[in-house]
């Protein structure tokens, strides 16, 4: 028989805050940064049930009268069977754990991976996204999902770049998070390490001296994204190998997550 959901009163709730954001209890949620982030909402946290994320638990809104959404309580029992910590809170608590204003009532407590070695990550890719001074959430969530929706292998966030795993991103990324590699390194790392696994680099571009890229079936592409505002901040001048464009299109004629999918999908 399945335990009893752990419920989260005025003294626990506060508890189990500090337990899973021990070193932020007292800041928002949008400045932590210790090793757990969350995942908001029904489809989302099915989608990172089923991936490879260590789940540290789920968290439910209970309504006034002590009960759960009726579509969660599957979503409850399957976290129940792979022996996650389930705990149901009142719609007071919540702020500490939902960062959405009109929170849908489900929430899963993740453990952030570890970074893989560089080396690894790119002996193991063939399709490498790589931020370059996003300061959207939302735009940096969407563009995990569109990766990893078309099946890229990774992307690299420099540390101009806000975090993938920051609330708002990864419910952007509706949870899509899980099942694409996503790992910090500088300007400087990455371009040692793109030409030494035999990459070909390839920048989003409005420069007159921008052109288009004919893949072949061997190529291996580090495709760099830039803000909307400043275009990339790092210095790829000597490490870029073609600035690309969108034929017929003004690239600057579009945001970045509408250009960043179409790029995507050409040179999947």
């Amino acid at each position: 028989m399945a335990d009893a959901p752990q419920k989260g009163n005025a003294s626990n709730a506060g508890q189990l805050y500090t337990r899973y954001f021990p070193r932020s209890a007292e800041n928002s949620l949008k400045k932590r940064n210790d090793g757990n982030f969350t995942i908001e909402g029904f489809r989302a946290v099915r989608s990172v049930l089923k991936s490879n994320l260590k789940i540290v638990t789920l968290i439910l809104i209970e309504s006034a009268d002590g009960t759960i959404q009726d579509k969660f309580l599957t979503l409850e029992q399957d976290a129940r069977n792979r022996g996650i910590e389930v705990r149901h809170i009142s719609e007071r608590h919540s702020k500490n754990y939902f960062d959405s204003k009109n929170p849908q009532g489900i929430c899963a407590v993740i453990e952030q991976p570890k970074d893989m070695s560089l080396e690894d990550f790119f002996k193991t890719s063939k399709r490498i996204l790589i931020l370059d001074g996003l300061n959207d959430p939302g735009n940096v969530g969407t563009l995990v999902r569109t990766a990893s929706l078309l099946a890229w292998d990774g992307i690299i966030i420099l540390p101009n770049t806000v975090s993938p795993y920051q609330p708002k991103a990864a419910r952007a990324s509706a949870g899509a998070i899980g099942f694409i590699k996503v790992m910090r390194a500088s300007a400087k790392e990455i371009q040692r390490a793109v030409h030494k696994n035999g990459f070909t680099t390839l920048r989003a571009s409005i420069s007159k001296r921008s052109k288009e890229f004919e893949m072949t079936e061997d190529s291996k592409i580090a495709l760099i994204l830039g803000g909307e505002a400043r275009g990339t901040e790092a210095d790829w001048k000597d490490s870029v190998d073609v600035n690309i464009s969108m034929k017929n299109l003004p690239i600057d004629s579009l945001g970045v997550v509408a250009s960043g999918s179409i790029l995507l999908e050409r040179y999947k």
